[in-house]
């Protein structure tokens, strides 16, 4: 789709005049190469024209940054004062000051209060959505038009007038970033204030009747910011210790030469494990690292797949992971540092201090003992930003969402890397590395959103989450694992399998938008009861169409569920592969006890019937792959004339053969 057409489409009405004019600044650029050449004074007059327009865009967003400001000053105000009055009421009640009538009667009103107040954030949080899909819209605009005057008159102002644009950027990631927090923070403060509950309370779950359920999607870059913004209604952002939103995560995984634990993981055994080194902040806060491993176990075992971890301090890593370390040096200091905070008020936290260490203990000596006997090295780091939200003391539903991942080369394989060290140390923080060789990194396409619910057996996964889930916002990728990616792409030439998305990541997964899932958009809703689009054409209202039986399955086949599909495929090639094998067994056999000429023609044309049934099974096979590696959602994946031609065939050909038997002996 051209970006004329795109910038058509996606414009907001009431806006129309304050996004940048492509089509003007394109036709300035084709006519003044009508004379076959571009002179400076064209450069000079075409800048202008760049220029009013990039200032046009800057102040009208300015003014709309303002707008939101001022709106949401005022919702904080309303929201504010409710919180004061509901904790008024309260302790009223609690003492007897007032009446039961006029406490209720405030309650009411302030429940009216609330319920506007949640429509006026809501209104907020499409504004937002508008400004930044206008700011993006511009942006592209302007390095469209700027690639396309360099190709026309062979000039390289794009790489020019990034410093022009970098002085004050259209679009700025980091300010929607921001609006996301305080959004979340004003729907939270709603939220307790209607529940009157503290920041740190939660209902909490039963966790001796825990469903325990995490599933992972991709979310293309120009979705991240409206899933932010569906989950906030929802969930509050969830500061970290230190007060980070989104604080820089970094893992190093440790393997073999052999990548042992990478296979073992891949398929899946029983107790596979994988082994890695994590800290939070930026490359040079590493006074404490966790060490992790994760242990997998299968359902016949009746044991949970577990994750445990104890942190160590890095001045000590290197010794640790050689053998020189004892971690009982550790407890001891875990000890008197206890006893000098004054944290052991009883015997009962003496007890806790003491399992405490003794798990760490034990965990730390199997780590040790496993990297030695195994000989682990640094393989694959791992950096990424990450947003969290999740209702403060309540864990039965928690959403992160990865963006900026980076998946980094640590092993010693063609040059030295890590060395001697438990991470290689020339790699910091610094998105996008550039400084790195693009054979070292792997930049991930797709930020990474992982939902983690926690509900009572039989108890309801809630339905925004859902909705979220099958939106046309996320690709579902079962089982994603960023170590896995890593070492699939970094060391392919190491590794004798791969997972299977590895053959996913050429193709776009940016979806249609379905109506179902469209995002409330107030003002566009508005426009469309007036009945006007932005050319003030009349605009019909929408409608959901029900789909009747013939249409749903004419639908396309959706193959977001990759190893669903994939062994579907694989296991009709399996079938008919089956049926070929054995009726040529079959045949062979028929050929070899044949007595006459017939006979053996009957034979002969079961032998080719069965090999044509595996020829078409291969052949089936590597086109319904090909269709899913491309997603090609209209390729056939089910076939009904091939399962009636092979049996058409085989009954005709056994029918003739007893009509042929039957006429020999003089039975017909």
């Amino acid at each position: 789709m051209k970006f004329g057409h795109d910038l058509f489409e996606n414009v907001f009405p009431e806006w129309r005049f304050y996004y940048i004019d492509y089509k003007d600044l394109k036709r300035e650029v084709k006519e003044r190469m009508t004379k076959g050449y571009w002179t400076e004074e064209d450069e000079e007059e075409f800048i202008k024209l760049l220029d009013r327009e990039r200032t046009k865009i800057i102040a009208f967003r300015n003014l709309l940054r303002s707008e939101l400001k001022a709106r949401r000053d005022a919702i904080e105000f309303g929201v504010n004062s409710m919180r004061l009055e509901a904790a008024k009421d309260s302790a009223g009640s609690r003492y007897g000051d007032g009446s039961e009538e006029d406490r209720a009667l405030r309650k009411a009103t302030r429940e009216a209060r609330l319920v506007q107040a949640e429509t006026d954030i809501q209104e907020l949080i499409d504004q937002v959505r508008e400004l930044a899909k206008y700011t993006r819209l511009n942006f592209t605009g302007i390095m469209k038009i700027l690639k396309k005057h360099d190709k026309r008159t062979d000039r390289s102002l794009a790489i020019e007038y990034q410093k022009v644009l970098q002085q004050d950027p259209i679009h700025v990631d980091t300010y929607y970033e921001q609006q996301v927090i305080e959004l979340s923070q004003m729907y939270d403060e709603v939220r307790r204030v209607r529940e009157g509950k503290r920041g740190d309370e939660g209902p909490g779950v039963d966790a001796g009747n825990i469903v325990r359920k995490t599933t992972k999607y991709w979310v293309h870059p120009d979705n991240v910011l409206e899933v932010k913004l569906r989950v906030l209604q929802h969930l509050p952002v969830l500061i970290f210790n230190g007060g980070e939103v989104d604080p820089a995560i970094s893992s190093v995984y440790f393997d073999n030469a052999d990548f042992d634990l990478y296979h073992n993981r891949i398929i899946r055994d029983e107790g596979a494990q994988n082994l890695r080194f994590r800290w939070y902040g930026q490359w040079d806060k590493t006074d404490e690292v966790w060490v992790e491993r994760k242990t997998h176990h299968e359902a016949w075992v009746g044991i949970k797949s577990i994750k445990e971890r104890f942190p160590i301090k890095e001045i000590h890593l290197n010794d640790y992971l050689a053998g020189r370390y004892n971690i009982r040096e550790q407890s001891v200091r875990m000890r008197e540092d206890a006893r000098r905070s004054g944290k052991l008020k009883d015997q009962n936290d003496v007890d806790k201090l003491e399992k405490k260490i003794a798990d760490m203990e034990r965990l730390a000596d199997s780590i040790q003992k496993m990297v030695i006997e195994r000989k682990l090295r640094p393989m694959i780091r791992t950096t990424y930003n990450r947003t969290a939200f999740q209702l403060p003391a309540d864990a039965r539903v928690r959403i992160s969402l990865d963006t900026e991942l980076a998946l980094i080369r640590e092993d010693d394989f063609d040059r030295v890397r890590s060395g001697e060290n438990w991470r290689w140390r020339h790699v910091k923080n610094q998105w996008p590395f550039s400084y790195l060789d693009e054979s070292d990194i792997v930049r991930f396409p797709y930020a990474i959103l992982e939902i983690k619910l926690q509900t009572q057996t039989g108890q309801q996964v809630p339905q925004w989450a859902v909705d979220l889930a099958n939106s046309n916002l996320v690709e579902a990728v079962p089982k994603f694992s960023k170590f896995h990616h890593a070492v699939s792409t970094l060391l392919n030439k190491h590794v004798t399998m791969v997972p299977f998305w590895f053959y996913q990541m050429d193709r776009d997964i940016r979806k249609p938008q379905l109506d179902q899932y469209a995002p409330d958009n107030t003002y566009r809703d508005e426009l469309r009861e007036m009945g006007q689009n932005q050319n003030g054409i009349f605009l019909p209202p929408p409608a959901k169409k029900k789909l009747t039986h013939e249409e749903r399955q004419n639908l396309p086949v959706k193959i977001d569920q990759f190893g669903k599909v994939y062994f579907s495929n694989e296991r009709t090639m399996l079938r008919w592969l089956n049926f070929g094998i054995q009726s040529l067994a079959i045949s062979v056999a028929f050929l070899n006890l044949a007595t006459s000429r017939q006979t053996k023609y009957f034979a002969l044309f079961f032998i080719l019937l069965s090999m044509s049934a595996m020829l078409y099974a291969i052949v089936t096979f590597h086109i319904r792959a090909r269709a899913l590696r491309t997603a090609d959602a209209n390729t056939a994946f089910g076939s009904i004339t091939a399962p009636v031609v092979a049996v058409t065939f085989l009954a005709v050909a056994i029918v003739v053969q007893f009509i042929w038997v039957w006429a020999k002996r003089g039975f017909v």
